[in-house]
């Protein structure tokens, strides 16, 4: 069985190429990743990964789809890409689309022909339901929906509440990205009755748009003064997860699904988080019986100790490294 993955050059990646090695049968599986290499990812090293970069090379991945069992869309992120399985209806049957969020919340402003391929699909991937169910409302999209953890990087190591802390500052992480998406500037005009406190607001800025970061930086920079930290080059994960370990509350102003490593990490490690309450991570967590706190009233309060073992334990048992597999085997022997 060969399975041929349709790849962007992304922070995940690497990590589930590795994962899949490690784990499956790697022969099966070819990854073609898409788009002018981005050192920042480095993926040289890695098995049956081809890069498609130019015309020339899109004839090897069209052979590549056309002789595989089955494909699998990590997202759907490239305008060539999607317009090229709308013209060979026949490799539409065979996708598996990794919904990643971005690729489909934004349906006003998607062209008319990748509303057309998403109708077509017929196999969802993915763990928030809900998404699955956004996409048949607003696409009109019909198949079946499989339940999958995306990414390792969501794992979670055990359920024990952790805390790393030192100091007595109330560390807290407002974001994911320098993307607008995250709406930073309400959040720190939320916070900023907080500016005399003992805080420190962590703002991770090294993935996403360069000069709306430096906008985010500017803003904080007027409330807070020195005691906005933000991120701006990539950290490795283990230093990450250190971080992330240290942080009191987290804070997510999207408006979609979005920040779902960080978040699953944070109440992993038994931390106060406060989304949004009309979203579809909202109900996801909400419904597994995590207590989440409402973006409409911030404050700097303590999550309840019993809360915040309840969360880790719930997320620590879903997220696992164990879990994962069970679903990946199930979604590539499909």
């Amino acid at each position: 069985m060969r399975i041929a993955h349709i790849m962007i050059y992304e922070k995940f990646i690497k990590g589930y190429i590795q994962f899949v090695e490690e784990h499956f049968d790697i022969s099966d599986h070819t990854f073609y990743i898409i788009g002018k290499e981005q050192t920042a990812y480095n993926l040289n090293g890695l098995p049956n990964v081809v890069k498609i970069s130019s015309y020339s090379s899109l004839f090897r991945l069209l052979g590549g789809l056309l002789f595989s069992k089955k494909i699998i869309l990590h997202g759907l992120w490239h305008p060539g890409i999607n317009r090229l399985l709308l013209m060979q209806p026949w490799l539409i049957e065979k996708c598996y689309w990794m919904m990643w969020g971005g690729d489909f919340y934004y349906y006003d402003l998607e062209p008319a022909y990748k509303k057309k391929l998403i109708r077509k699909i017929r196999h969802f991937v993915g763990f928030v339901k809900g998404d699955y169910e956004f996409i048949k409302n607003k696409y009109g999209a019909e198949g079946m929906f499989h339940e999958s953890i995306l990414y390792p990087v969501a794992f979670c190591d055990g359920y024990a509440v952790k805390n790393n802390k030192t100091e007595n500052i109330v560390r807290i992480l407002v974001g994911n990205s320098a993307d607008p998406s995250n709406n930073h500037l309400a959040i720190f005009n939320k916070l900023s009755e907080y500016k005399n406190e003992s805080i420190e607001i962590i703002v991770p800025l090294s993935y996403g748009n360069k000069e709306y970061a430096n906008e985010v930086i500017n803003a904080g920079r007027m409330i807070f003064g020195d005691k906005l930290r933000p991120l701006n080059d990539f950290m490795p994960l283990h230093e990450y997860e250190t971080l992330l370990n240290s942080i009191d509350i987290g804070i997510f102003n999207h408006g979609r699904q979005q920040g779902l490593g960080n978040i699953i990490k944070l109440l992993s490690y038994g931390k106060k988080v406060y989304l949004r309450n009309d979203i579809s991570t909202w109900d996801f967590f909400t419904d597994m019986g995590v207590t989440l706190c409402n973006i409409e009233v911030v404050d700097l309060t303590p999550i309840d100790p019993e809360v915040a073992e309840t969360n880790a334990k719930l997320v620590g048992s879903y997220f696992t490294k164990e879990n994962y597999i069970k679903q990946l085997a199930s979604l590539f022997k499909q």
